[in-house]
């Protein structure tokens, strides 16, 4: 590891240092031989990154908001052990970006832990070098297998699971629809957050009994899904699936009565539930369901949703559409989940002390911290074999204009 080796040529300086200084009767501060990367008296670096620019913009913003509401948050009431938070968000766009980001913040930055705000395809692209350095690490959004196989000790995952068990829950969602289905068309999306879904999803779906079949694709951004939608109406199947963003997701359903496609359930990923779908859709948007990963969710009257929803309009004032997302909530939960394990681990810190704690944290939600925090989030729970923090989940729907918590 790069700050490693640095930390070491450091540490032999300064153990030159401290003999000649003993020789002149003084005697250097113990700290500044036990510092952790990132770690002064006064503060801890957190580093994070996720796209602020292009499609997926708006999973970096919302975790970059969420995370710093948090930190705020966490900074105005004493810190962490006296401690406050300085929290770096790096921009990363590409796969390559990704890297390069996560490499900027250990190496450069000497972040002491990182959080990855960039969703799947930023996730899967540094796992390899994360791994390899051991820094701990925060998965908040990113639900593919290629950020938790193999297994790394140094790597957390929050709110969402993997791919696997997130597909257990959404295959059972599908068959839920009434009558029970037994065909589904799948629409998938090209890019690694909705192919990691369809991988898992498509043989559960045929354990359930529901024939399943892939009849349309399509990149990051697309507008106009008429292949896509004509494809399906030929398949005339049980249940429509679909596996892509908020904005794509809502243009998909705009478009769907203009083929004639209408009357037939859909189930979207939960990557599409935003308030902008039915702002988009409109009526086609009616009865739409998915599985959403929170107790609660933005609009509805439960104090936790109401006091964050109040936070947000706070800080950033009134919101674009489609904002704050599930992911700003991610991002204001799982920093209060990482407060709690950098606290629970003592003033003495270190990679390996941190996430000795961190796997021993049970039912884990913000209020813990404080009673200012929002308990938006479902409680987590992490173990020396068990990485994901999140299993629980509850079925959202929308109805007259509106995604609502219905169980």
């Amino acid at each position: 590891m790069m700050w490693a080796k640095c930390g070491t040529l450091r540490m032999l300086a300064l153990g030159f240092a401290v003999s000649g200084i003993a020789g002149l009767g003084i005697v250097a501060p113990r700290v500044a031989l036990a510092q952790a990367p990132g770690v002064t008296d006064q503060e801890i670096v957190i580093g994070a990154f996720g796209p602020l620019t292009g499609p997926a913009a708006w999973i970096g913003l919302s975790a970059r908001d969420g995370l710093t509401l948090a930190t705020n948050e966490i900074n105005a009431h004493g810190g962490v052990n006296g401690r406050k938070i300085k929290l770096i968000f790096e921009g990363a766009t590409t796969p390559a970006d990704s890297i390069a980001a996560a490499k900027k913040l250990v190496e450069q930055d000497k972040a002491f832990a990182l959080v990855l705000g960039s969703g799947s395809t930023g996730a899967a692209a540094a796992a390899d070098y994360l791994r390899e350095v051991g820094i701990p690490t925060y998965n908040i959004v990113g639900a593919t297998p290629k950020i938790r196989q193999p297994f790394g000790r140094n790597i957390f995952s929050g709110v969402y699971p993997d791919a696997g068990l997130l597909s257990d829950f959404f295959a059972k969602e599908v068959v839920s629809t009434n009558p029970p289905p037994r065909t589904a068309a799948v629409i998938a999306g090209t890019y690694e957050f909705p192919q990691a879904v369809f991988r898992a999803l498509m043989p559960r779906l045929a354990k359930l009994g529901v024939d399943a079949k892939a009849v349309g694709s399509f990149d990051a951004g697309t507008k106009d899904f008429t292949a896509q939608l004509l494809a399906v109406a030929n398949a005339h199947p049980d249940v429509v699936v679909f596996l892509g963003d908020a904005n794509e997701a809502g243009l998909a359903l705009k478009q769907s009565p203009e083929v004639g496609l209408t009357g037939i359930p859909w189930v979207l990923d939960v990557a599409a539930i935003s308030r902008s779908v039915p702002r988009v859709a409109g009526q086609a948007s009616e009865g739409v369901r998915s599985i959403w990963m929170f107790p609660y969710f933005h609009d509805e009257d439960a104090a936790p949703m109401a006091d964050f929803d109040r936070k947000w309009r706070a800080a950033y004032g009134t919101p674009p559409a489609g904002r704050p997302s599930y992911v700003d909530i991610d991002g204001y939960g799982d920093m209060y989940v990482l407060a709690i394990a950098l606290r629970e681990t003592g003033k003495d810190l270190s990679w390996d002390k941190l996430i000795a704690k961190w796997e021993t944290l049970k039912d884990v939600k913000p209020s813990q911290f404080g009673s200012f925090a929002s308990d938006v989030i479902f409680p987590e729970s992490f173990s020396p074999t068990d990485r994901d923090g999140n299993k629980r989940y509850s079925t959202i729907k929308i109805v007259n204009g509106a995604w609502r918590v219905v169980h």
